[in-house]
């Protein structure tokens, strides 16, 4: 059975309690190492609070204001609720 492949997509194109997985995540260093720190790291499941700016997520039983910056974009892949919640 071949295997299922989905788009990435930036995560400011998420809708409202869409859940994703973080695929990558691209900027300057120091940048990317904060957001990793913040947990915001490739393989992480996320969920979309508020649209908006600042993006509000939901990141590890945490709540996280995000501000895109055009020096940094992060790429997720949408993942179904069943999928959300066994990660």
């Amino acid at each position: 059975m071949p295997a299922v492949v989905h788009e990435l997509i930036p995560i400011d194109m998420l809708r409202v309690n869409e859940s994703a997985r973080i695929a990558e995540v691209h900027g300057p260093q120091p940048l990317v190492q904060r957001l990793e720190e913040l947990g915001l790291r490739e393989g992480t499941v996320i969920r979309l609070v508020k649209t908006g700016e600042p993006l509000l997520l939901a990141v590890n039983g945490h709540r996280l204001s995000f501000r895109a910056d055009s020096s940094t974009m992060i790429f997720v892949e949408p993942i179904s609720v069943e999928q959300a919640r066994s990660s």
